[in-house]
């Protein structure tokens, strides 16, 4: 296969990506962290991709029961803060998505993190546009996108913005009747993503044999 064929390749498996779901347990101590975990996927009906939080109890540590990320709180005056795993690896950034400067640092890290996450505290913050950006800038790079979903009403703009998604939504632990729709709308939009995957990776593997097939034309025949 030639260059042309290999970088379209990477390309198209780029833009292939199944969408998570996160549990957003930074609220919550880690002696409670198995029961609201427990409560997300129950929301869900299906287990959870990752959980982001501030600790884990000492088993947790060893041996978390999904991907686990830290959230570093974000420092006075500073636009963003680490994302870690538990061994204090930096794999991505948290920005406030309200913030220009917070925005800018999540454009900026593009294609040198594994991950950014677009948070937001409260509905009055939450906007569509920060998401679309990143969403846009992060294709085909090897960035993905985490964003704070606060109720039902978010998850499709931002599992479907700009034909792409987010690669993940980060949702708090239902304590109501609202929770446990955006759960459920989570849920449900991860698995019409998964849907939607499946013949475009069907058709992107099909396409990488036929672009590994050459055509040539014989000129002389030597004996």
């Amino acid at each position: 296969m030639g260059p042309v064929a290999v970088a379209s390749c990477m390309l198209l498996a780029t833009s292939l990506r199944s969408m998570q779901i996160w549990a957003d347990l930074r609220a919550i101590l880690p002696p409670d962290l198995a029961s609201a975990l427990a409560k997300c996927e129950q929301a869900a009906a299906s287990p959870v991709d990752a959980m982001l939080v501030t600790g884990l109890s000492p088993e947790w540590m060893e041996a978390p029961p999904c991907t686990a990320f830290f959230g570093a709180p974000l420092a006075p005056d500073e636009p963003s803060a680490a994302l870690l795993t538990p061994s204090g690896e930096r794999v991505g950034l948290r920005v406030q998505a309200s913030d220009p400067a917070g925005q800018a640092a999540a454009m900026s890290a593009v294609g040198s993190v594994n991950w950014v996450h677009l948070d937001t505290t409260s509905e009055d913050e939450w906007t569509m546009i920060p998401a679309e950006n990143v969403i846009s800038v992060c294709h085909s790079t090897p960035t993905r996108l985490a964003a704070t979903a606060l109720t039902a009403g978010h998850v499709p703009g931002l599992a479907f913005a700009l034909e792409l998604g987010a690669d993940a939504l980060v949702l708090s632990p239902p304590e109501d009747a609202e929770g446990e729709a955006l759960w459920e709308a989570g849920a449900i939009a991860r698995a019409q993503r998964a849907e939607r995957e499946e013949p475009r990776a069907a058709g992107a593997a099909a396409g990488s044999e036929a672009e590994g097939l050459a055509v040539g034309v014989v000129t002389s025949v030597e004996a």
